[in-house]
């Protein structure tokens, strides 16, 4: 049996996106043997299809929708703290059958498929596994992780997207695992399942042109969330419903999660909010007035220093940039505005509660 070359390497160019930068994982089993690719070498992506295809006449190959910063130690496939871009989101739904023991999955793959739709966006990539479905739903631009905090939010998206899935299924009396880890392995199409000797079926895929932002995905998830908090001694507090996997989460990044939750705190309390405006650009709105220095240091922890300050005086009526601009800027009174209607308005108070989700 011949590797398919040409449908590993659709699916890597479909899942790393047009210039991925990074090193690619590749795992088999059951050697258990891993190598690394550096994407930012010429022709690497050629090597890792023909890689992939010879090691696939006798293993099962495996790869992620992510990229290590650096190169991963003899012996390791990387962990979560090495990850530098994640691509996608994804699900592993095993299907009913001689290979899983656990007798709570979907009987079929067309169940499968219906459990998949009731996430509520369409998915991007459905691998057939041979034995079950794989699912990526892409995103429109590779999320890259610049700091811990980044990746604790990261990790707690992926949570948060399995518990959905489980939701979902367990309303059918299903079951589903958890693939949350942010360096997760699945199978390469254009390889084959070799989980049972006298079984071998090949790993294929469909595709589909829908691309998501990280909005979308969190839109998806709302209600589903773990919450942390800060008590009146200033001790991080979590949710004891939480998953072990969040909880973990955020005893690793304690001091980024405080530091955070202690300005979440401060732009409270200045009243400050996110909004989205009318032609959906993100913007702070803040009272009249000058912006304390403790308020803008608040804001750079949040990371939200460098988008534009409209006016919040009357609800959520803002003011375009420019106007703000003008006024408290340049100090030019008396300019008219029309403010937008609100049939056109959308804002989003997002993030800015006392007790804050992961």
């Amino acid at each position: 049996m011949e590797a398919d070359k040409t449908a590993i390497r659709k699916f890597l160019e479909t899942l790393l996106g047009s210039e991925p930068s990074g090193f690619l994982v590749v795992w088999t089993r059951p050697d258990k043997v891993t190598r690394a690719f550096d994407l930012a070498r010429p022709a690497a992506l050629d090597q890792c299809v023909e890689y992939c295809a010879a090691r696939a006449e006798t293993r099962d190959v495996y790869t992620g929708a992510w990229l290590l910063a650096e190169k991963p130690p003899k012996g390791s496939r990387g962990k979560e703290q090495d990850v530098k871009t994640v691509s996608a989101v994804w699900a592993d739904v095993d299907v009913a059958g001689t290979t899983h023991s656990e007798q709570k999955l979907p009987p079929s793959a067309e169940d499968a498929r219906r459990l998949v739709s009731e996430m509520g966006l369409p998915p991007s990539i459905v691998v057939h596994s041979g034995h079950g479905l794989q699912v990526y739903w892409l995103l429109r631009e590779p999320l890259v992780i610049e700091s811990e905090m980044e990746r604790a939010v990261a990790k707690s998206r992926s949570v948060r997207f399995q518990l959905r899935l489980q939701q979902l299924a367990s309303a059918h009396g299903w079951t589903t695992d958890s693939t949350s880890d942010l360096c997760r392995v699945l199978r390469v199409p254009g390889t084959f399942n070799r989980k049972i000797p006298k079984d071998i079926r090949s790993v294929t895929a469909e595709y589909f042109d829908y691309r998501y932002n990280i909005d979308d995905i969190e839109e998806l998830l709302v209600g589903i969330a773990v919450t942390v908090w800060l008590d009146d001694s200033g001790n991080l507090r979590i949710d004891k419903d939480a998953p072990p996997d969040i909880k973990e989460t955020a005893r690793r990044h304690k001091e980024a999660l405080v530091a955070v939750l202690r300005a979440q705190a401060v732009v409270n309390n200045a009243r400050i909010r996110l909004v989205r405006l009318p032609l959906g650009n993100q913007a702070l709105a803040k009272p009249p007035g000058p912006l304390p220095e403790e308020v803008s240091r608040a804001i750079e922890t949040l990371r939200l220093d460098s988008l534009p300050l409209v006016i919040n005086d009357a609800g959520l009526v803002s003011l375009p940039y420019r106007t703000w601009l003008l006024k408290e800027v340049f100090g030019l009174q008396g300019l008219q505005e029309n403010p937008p209607q609100p049939k056109h308005a959308r804002f989003r108070d997002r993030f800015l509660s006392q007790r804050p989700s992961l």
